[in-house]
């Protein structure tokens, strides 16, 4: 079994070097236009509810305190993201607060010398959470970058609690135990990454928009790659104006964009395009292929509580033409904890249509396979894990957005996640 860990990551790092200095070559060629610039910003604000399993376990030498439940949360969220792609650059940022209701049910288990506790119970109560995370890729030439990220979150839980079980004590005997109280739970965390890499994913939106724009109001001409770069550019030269705080007028940038296709591209001025152009903010898309490797640090103030090690990243997206885009990530990483070390390969396949400027529909499965390892001779089961999704995100105007996910966890065992669905839906007003 060791020989096979050993063979798994070597070709798993071998196939990415094989396949990505071909590929990088061509989007060198291919970006000359300028394609690799990409900014935003944009506020969100608005409410999702989110159903799904959750559990928590601290355990110590003489006690053990677990809890599964199925949570569902109603939510105000406010998020505030930043995208910064340029030559030489790769940066994101994120900050986000929501708060709200939430409730649920499940079990509990609370044993210890004395006692043991095995009991259903119900919760209600109010939920806040911050969050903020940042990701940069410097490029010191085309192919090659290093690679910071940091993630930082916390939580603050106020709920009653109500249990209801069976209690057996030191003597083994049993009796009737319920409980209703209200209780406090605080959770905090964070996630760093560092790293290097070869390779880069260029976000394609502007692209997608121009070949978009050109089939719509120009559906008897072919335009030429160098047409549609310069459409692309000028696209992307209108939006990087703006200001989030100060604002934009759409009709004002629409009617800059006719005027570019009728004086530099000799083409009739489109009737009607500030109503597309107003639908042209969709989420970031991109091409390419990139592989990264580094350590990581996890912590949290519940356990487990710090796990450290190592990770090897690969991710290829392809860009089919204007309603599909092919989705690939493998993430492979060596995770030591005090108590135990595990394997874990998150893998992700995926495809997403496009059938007009407004809306997507995401289909894709990932495919999640750990392994214990207490020793390179004492070797854990594979456990396998297989989510199937489904996402759907839609544009309702220039403003109002809707963004939906529903997931099946399908697991072999519990031990890295628990079975069940997973329901997401926002309703959020964005401003950009």
């Amino acid at each position: 079994m060791k020989d096979i860990i050993i063979s798994f990551i070597f070709l798993f790092i071998g196939l990415a070097l094989i396949f990505l200095p071909v590929y990088s070559d061509a989007n060198e060629k291919n970006d000359s236009t300028g394609m690799v610039i990409f900014r935003k910003n944009e506020m969100n604000t608005g409410i999702v509810y989110e159903a799904g399993p959750r559990r928590e376990e601290l355990r110590t030498d003489i006690s053990r305190d677990y809890e599964e439940y199925r949570m569902n949360a109603f939510k105000f969220r406010m998020v505030n993201r930043n995208w910064n792609f340029i030559t030489y650059k790769q940066e994101e940022w994120k900050y986000m607060v929501e708060g709200g209701l939430f409730g649920g049910k499940g079990s509990i288990i609370d044993s210890s010398s004395t006692n043991f506790v095995n009991a259903d119970h119900n919760f209600f109560g109010l939920q806040a959470r911050a969050e903020g995370f940042y990701h940069s890729r410097f490029y010191y030439d085309y192919r090659n970058f290093t690679l910071v990220s940091i993630n930082a979150w916390s939580g603050l839980d106020l709920y009653r609690q109500n249990s209801e079980g069976m209690v057996v004590d030191s003597n083994q005997v049993s009796s009737p135990y319920t409980e209703s109280a209200v209780k406090v739970r605080f959770r905090a965390g964070f996630n760093v990454r560092a790293g290097w890499g070869i390779g880069r994913l260029i976000n394609i939106n502007h692209l997608v928009t121009a070949e978009r724009l050109l089939e719509k109001y120009y559906p008897q001409r072919v335009f030429s790659k160098g047409e549609i770069d310069k459409v692309k550019q000028e696209i992307g030269r209108i939006k990087h104006r703006r200001n989030r705080k100060a604002g934009h007028s759409a009709p004002g940038e629409a009617e800059r964009l006719s005027e570019f296709l009728n004086r530099n591209m000799f083409l009739e001025v489109p009737v009607n395009i500030e109503s597309d152009w107003q639908l042209t903010e969709f989420k970031p898309r991109y091409d390419g292929i990139r592989f990264e490797f580094g350590p990581f640090f996890n912590y949290f103030n519940y356990e487990p509580d710090f796990i450290y090690g190592g990770y090897i990243n690969f991710e290829n997206d392809k860009y089919c033409r204007p309603e599909w885009n092919r989705e690939f990530s493998a993430l492979l990483s060596y995770n030591k904890y005090k108590k135990h070390d595990w394997l874990l390969l998150e893998s992700e396949f995926s495809f997403t249509y496009y059938p007009n400027l407004k809306s997507e529909y995401n289909f894709g499965i990932r495919y999640i396979p750990g392994m214990d390892i207490r020793s390179l001779d004492d070797l854990g089961p594979v456990s396998h894990n297989i989510i199937p999704y489904i996402k759907y995100f839609s544009q309702l105007n220039s403003r109002w957005r809707i963004d939906m996910a529903l997931a099946l966890r399908v697991v072999s065992n519990d031990r890295y996640m628990l079975p069940g669905t997973e329901f997401t839906v926002c309703v959020y007003r964005s401003s950009y």
